[in-house]
């Protein structure tokens, strides 16, 4: 199975909750010392994935993540880099442009990590 079809069967899964009206947040991630931002950016990855906008590997720029200001964009990476230190994501840089993608992670697609 795909890091998409695991995406698409989490929000079967979560209540089969429609991926293109909502997007769930990981607060599972505050167990693993993650803020708010972690619980937003985990959820809008898996969304993309969910809804077909990403198949592989999504381009880590403001619109990506629907950052709007300097401060949650900062905030943004500051937390991808904490979720690739802690293997749920992974990027590189090609061409001038950094790309982002999830990585095949039990706790990532546990319908767990969604609840409160």
């Amino acid at each position: 199975m795909t890091v998409a079809e695991k995406a698409k069967q989490l929000y079967v899964n979560c209540e089969n909750t429609n991926p293109n009206e909502n997007t769930l947040l990981a607060y599972g991630l505050k167990e693993k010392g993650f803020d708010f931002y972690g619980h937003l950016v985990m959820g809008l990855l898996v969304n993309r994935y969910a809804t077909g906008k990403v198949t592989d590997w999504a381009p880590l720029n403001k619109e990506t993540f629907t950052v709007f200001n300097n401060e949650d964009w900062t905030n943004t990476k500051r937390t991808l880099y904490k979720l690739e230190k802690k293997g749920y994501v992974e990027t590189k840089f090609e061409n001038n442009q950094n790309f982002v993608r999830l990585l095949d992670n039990d706790f990532i697609f546990d319908e767990k990590t969604y609840r409160r």
